[in-house]
């Protein structure tokens, strides 16, 4: 059995940043290291080649009887900028107290090797057990999984074997407060673009006469939450799924008050951050754009095959 401490710290030391062209060294030790990794584990190990990272594929099989789970994870960090700001190297894994810091350490390279020891010990021990495991790691998930579908629609007859998907990139509470995530919201992305003149304008002769693009998004954006954080579109929640009485037991344990969920986000407030696309100086603009995005809830998306479903 290997050291799974050294193991993370080799893992982390490859800078695996999807989204960044110069780091396809880093990409490509990642990839290799959990698919040597894996391979000595004795897995059928497959890099499955895609339009930007290869998608990893891992399969000990088994008796087609045999339970059948897969492990997700993903082997692609986020960009370690600005690194002024970090006390300690992103790619060099540091031990403080009891944790590891280092890019990647907790998303997701920490849960993925904590889940290949355990399942590497569980070999150990019991060399016959009856499962059949799958590991599916790609390297794009910091990067919207660009390549999951086309892998999914190719990979469909296999997966559907599988009796549950098992992960481990969300977030625990506290050290001592084990959960899991039964389910998480999906995500639907827009942009939206105001156009005032045909082109920009010098503020000191049109400033506070003809509206200003990047103000009226402003106020767009300004009107979406009414104060007390709902969503201000109507129809918005008519078919979202209420909460039942035992997930909201469920959340009382959680602790769920104000303070606590800062610990878990690490944020003084619950927000998105909207990017604003304008041109700088003292121009009048005459656009603005932003990118958006919400959150699915439970019951809106995607019904009868329409996208845009809640989206209005």
């Amino acid at each position: 059995m290997f050291d799974p401490i050294e193991k993370l710290k080799e893992f982390i030391r490859h800078p695996s940043i999807s989204t960044d062209s110069a780091a396809k060294e880093g990409m490509r030790g990642a990839q290799t290291f959990v698919t040597d990794l894996l391979g000595s584990l004795g897995f059928e190990v497959e890099a499955v080649h895609t339009e930007l990272h290869p998608i990893i594929f891992a399969q000990r099989k088994g008796d087609p009887s045999w339970p059948h789970v897969v492990i997700y994870g993903h082997y692609d960090v986020q960009p370690a900028d600005p690194l002024n700001l970090w006390k300690t190297p992103a790619f060099e894994p540091t031990i403080i107290g009891n944790r590891i810091y280092g890019r990647g350490a907790a998303d997701n390279k920490g849960p993925l090797m904590t889940n290949i020891a355990a399942v590497a010990k569980l070999l150990e021990e019991q060399p016959n057990v009856p499962l059949r495991i799958t590991f599916l790691i790609e390297g794009e998930e910091e990067m919207g999984s660009p390549s999951f579908p086309k892998f999914l629609e190719r990979y469909a007859d296999k997966l559907r074997e599988a009796d549950f998907v098992f992960l481990s990139d969300t977030a625990l509470p506290n050290e001592q407060q084990v959960v899991i995530t039964a389910g998480l919201r999906g995500l639907a992305l827009f942009d939206v673009h105001v156009t005032g003149a045909k082109g920009d304008l010098h503020s000191g002769l049109h400033g506070g006469v003809l509206r200003n693009p990047i103000q009226a998004l402003a106020e767009i954006l300004a009107s979406l939450h009414t104060p007390d954080g709902r969503v201000n579109v109507p129809g918005f929640y008519d078919d979202v799924l209420d909460v039942h009485p035992w997930e909201r037991e469920e959340l009382k344990k959680l602790g769920g008050d104000e303070k606590g969920l800062q610990r878990i986000s690490r944020y003084r407030c619950v927000l998105h951050a909207a990017r604003f696309f304008a041109v700088r100086g003292r121009a009048f603009p005459a656009h603005a754009r932003n990118q958006r995005h919400r959150r699915r809830l439970p019951g809106r998306g995607h019904q009868d095959g329409d996208p845009e479903q809640g989206v209005r």
